[in-house]
């Protein structure tokens, strides 16, 4: 019996065992395939980050009348001929007659052009307890948490078919791992499994040389990574970027200085962040903008400079050119010595002048000098204060004046930008709180109420209960022990 709610449009609400032994009917037909893109009314991007598809109605109707336990999977071969395969679940079942629409990587690996033809059979697949995954890119593995962003995307997963390319959105980037090997109950050796709602062990090996199989736009980044006090040069276009990545072990015996100086014709930039894995100007946790040689300090007791991955990104200012980066260690008994400037006795305070141009106290000995070339030198930005050559103030109003869009789409200057997506974006990133994963803000809930049904224990009762209900009980039920 389909719950009303169905209508012959999405999938019921309940789960049949798709591995019935006792259940031998079958249902084989074929269809026009198409990429999400033809499908102009219902457009869904989300497709291509799973491996369902979008069917005919007509298709509910059959498998209905057949008594097929849900969700049925299915096996698609290109026509004719039978040659690569993989395994489908469904979306929904909204596609117009004789139509689906299918993820781009399946027209990839079917070798598809639009409005191919293609072969459906109902496949019953060994229940899957394992799979070993391959990483296009040497990206992934700089990944913190790699395991749960694994957990979360296979949820969406109906099979896994040795070949097929699972396609990982994550922080702005989509990282593409191929199906190597899979594992079933049985321990026999297989093409294929069946994954929905169950838990299987996943083995992901080192990135491969495997060329990113599509998408316009998907282009890899590479991250060099950075030896301690070992220049890395580069060379790059007026504006282009370069990016850079180091491992910081123990944050309480050292501070970190990121260092960029030109060596020919460039004006570097260092953008440097935990979170973000290309770091540019307009996304940042730590920034050096000055012209000429720059650098950006990590110490206590700055809450974000923790043990962990840093990235690094390099922009070259205006002009194209060769610049040297540096990732160095310094004592921490140090740090009082980074202040520059004067430093005025007590008497020399009370005697100073403060300069109207730079605002800073000199010595009234020097007063006259300094004003002078102060004035010379310095300008200081009517838009916030800040005083500087004159020969920077243009790349200053270019880069912390000109408003940028967020991924949101609202436009803020430099700084608000950065503070907008830390803490007021709704796509900035926040942490699950039941299992801890990052994911986006405003996709926090469906993660979380899922999530948050998962069954755990008490530590203290051993009773079970959903995550979500843990909290209270450990309020009612142990608020009184010690």
């Amino acid at each position: 019996i389909l719950p009303a709610c169905c209508g012959g449009i999405i999938w019921p609400s309940f789960h049949s065992p798709l591995q019935n032994p006792d259940y031998n009917a079958s249902l084989s037909f074929a269809l026009k395939c198409f990429s999400p893109i033809m499908d102009q009314e219902t457009a869904r991007p989300n497709l291509e980050a799973n491996n369902k598809i979008i069917c005919p109605q007509d298709v509910l109707e059959k498998i209905v009348s057949s008594r097929m336990p849900f969700p049925v999977t299915f096996k698609m071969t290109a026509a004719p001929g039978g040659g690569s395969c993989t395994h489908v679940g469904v979306l929904e079942f909204t596609a117009p007659p004789g139509v689906a629409y299918i993820p781009f990587w399946i027209m990839n690996k079917l070798e598809l052009e639009e409005g191919a033809v293609v072969n459906f059979e109902t496949a019953r697949l060994p229940l899957g307890t394992g799979a070993v995954l391959q990483p296009h890119t040497p990206n992934w593995d700089k990944l913190p948490d790699t395991r749960s962003i694994l957990e979360e995307h296979l949820r969406s997963h109906q099979a896994l078919t040795v070949g097929d390319t699972i396609l990982i959105p994550h922080r702005g980037a989509i990282f593409e791992l191929s199906v190597v090997t899979v594992s079933c109950e049985s321990g026999a050796d297989v093409p294929a499994i069946a994954v929905a709602d169950r838990d299987i062990s996943v083995t992901v090996l080192p990135c491969s040389a495997l060329r990113s199989s599509g998408g316009p736009g998907r282009t890899a980044v590479v991250h060099h990574n950075l030896q301690w006090d070992v220049p890395e040069e580069a060379t790059v276009e007026a504006d282009e970027y370069r990016f850079f990545t180091f491992v910081v072990d123990d944050v309480l015996s050292c501070r970190v200085q990121v260092a960029a100086s030109p060596v020919t014709g460039s004006d570097p930039d260092v953008y440097v962040s935990r979170d973000v894995e290309c770091p540019t100007h307009v996304n940042f946790t730590w920034s050096a903008q000055d012209a000429g040689a720059v650098r950006v300090t990590l110490e206590q007791p700055d809450p974000d400079y923790v043990s962990g991955r840093y990235f690094v990104g390099v922009r070259s200012y205006g002009h194209a050119g060769t610049f040297a980066v540096t990732v160095t260690r310094l004592p921490v008994s140090f740090a009082e010595e980074e202040a520059g400037g004067h430093m005025l006795s007590g008497q020399q305070a009370s005697d100073g002048v403060i300069c109207d141009n730079c605002k800073q106290r000199v010595p009234a000995a020097s007063a006259a000098t300094h004003l002078a070339s102060c004035h010379r030198y310095s300008v200081r930005c009517g838009a916030c204060g800040c005083v500087m050559q004159r020969a920077q103030l243009e790349k200053h109003r270019a880069l912390q004046h000109t408003k940028f869009a967020c991924d949101c789409g609202e436009a803020f200057e430099q700084a608000e930008l950065i503070i907008h997506r830390r803490e007021e974006c709704r796509l900035r990133l926040t942490q699950c709180q039941y299992c801890g994963m990052h994911l986006v803000y405003e996709d926090r809930g469906d993660h979380q109420n899922i999530c948050g049904a998962r069954s755990t224990s008490c530590e203290t009762c051993g009773k079970s209960m959903p995550k979500n209900q843990l909290q209270y009980h450990m309020l009612t039920a142990h608020c009184d022990e010690k």
